[in-house]
């Protein structure tokens, strides 16, 4: 009787654990996942982070440098904080036989005004490049116009990669009125613009019939132009020559490393070109943080060996104090 209790009891518990609903192992659970590339099941695409156009850009491949390795003596001197100041050292900063007049050009703002703060603190003029219809473009651009800084418009061009260079952009293929109300639209959102220059734009730049479009319209409107050169093959310093438009290229790209070391190797060569060529055209990037340091540490140094900065608009102003003395 007792043994026929326990096998009944037995194969109770069998059927309940036959029954019970299993657990799927791991590898069963993740195969069930949707893949990340799957499009959502309502068919809406996912929305765009700004992450993925505001991003620095990139200078064409010969022009990108790497920090040069420092002589033994100066590795030295940076281990020694009392012997060696922060930033680059004094003795690798080019000391021009005049001064020498640096235009820093901050692209990409619009995003954040916490990106904008630490570069508020510097105690230099600079330009600030504003992208148009983010979440904060036009509070950026008032905190930076109330601040004394110089504001253009950060103009987003289609790029040979097929980057997403983000909302109120000129791709290739627009007509001439389609360009003229893009910009329309873009230059009266923001307060106070004196220039634009491109944000991406490797493949617009190098159409001359879409650049004709553009630096035509900010001719009519008495804007100047920076080439951000993101391609060597522009079509802008040829349209900008015929149509007499200010216009100016990009020298050096700060930031497209974001590392301490390439920054300072950037600003290097940088200087490079203005103690040659009496100016150079700087271009950093908002969401680097690091380039703020750098300029803060540096910047008084920068002073003593003869260097000072401006916004980009005074170098149009000098060159045309230059043409009507010559007149």
């Amino acid at each position: 009787m007792l043994y026929a209790l326990l096998a009944s009891i037995a194969v109770l518990l069998a059927l309940i654990l036959v029954l019970m609903p299993r657990a799927p192992r791991e590898e069963e659970r993740l195969s069930e996942r949707p893949a990340e590339s799957e499009e959502r099941a309502d068919g809406a695409e996912e929305p765009v982070s700004e992450d993925d156009y505001r991003v620095p850009q990139q200078p064409p491949d010969d022009e990108r440098i790497a920090p040069e390795p420092a002589p033994e003596r100066d590795r030295e001197r940076e281990r020694d904080p009392e012997v060696a100041p922060p930033g680059l050292m004094p003795w690798a900063i080019p000391r021009p036989a005049e001064p020498a007049r640096l235009y820093f050009v901050l692209d990409d703002a619009g995003a954040s005004l916490e990106e904008l703060e630490p570069f508020l603190e510097l105690g230099f003029p600079f330009t600030v490049a504003v992208l148009p219809h983010l979440a904060r473009s036009r509070e950026v651009a008032e905190v930076a116009a109330e601040a004394g800084l110089e504001l253009m418009l950060h103009q987003p061009m289609e790029a040979l990669n097929d980057a997403d260079p983000g909302p109120g952009a000129i791709e290739l293929g627009q007509n001439g009125d389609d360009v003229r109300a893009i910009l329309e639209r873009n230059l009266s959102s923001l307060p106070r613009v004196v220039g634009v220059n491109n944000h991406m734009g490797s493949r617009v730049t190098q159409d001359e019939d879409t650049m004709q479009a553009v630096l035509e319209e900010l001719h009519q409107r008495g804007l100047f132009f920076l080439d951000s050169r993101t391609t060597h093959l522009s079509a802008a310093p040829r349209v900008a020559a015929e149509l007499g438009i200010p216009f100016m290229e990009r020298d050096v790209f700060l930031d497209h490393d974001p590392q301490r070391e390439a920054i300072e190797a950037a600003l290097h060569q940088a200087l490079t070109v203005a103690e040659t060529q009496g100016h150079a055209v700087m271009i950093g990037h908002v969401m680097v943080s690091e380039l703020a340091e750098v300029f803060e540490e540096i910047y008084p140094q920068l002073v003593e060996h003869g260097y000072r900065f401006e916004p980009l608009s005074q170098y149009f102003e000098l060159q045309q104090h230059d043409d009507d003395s010559r007149d």
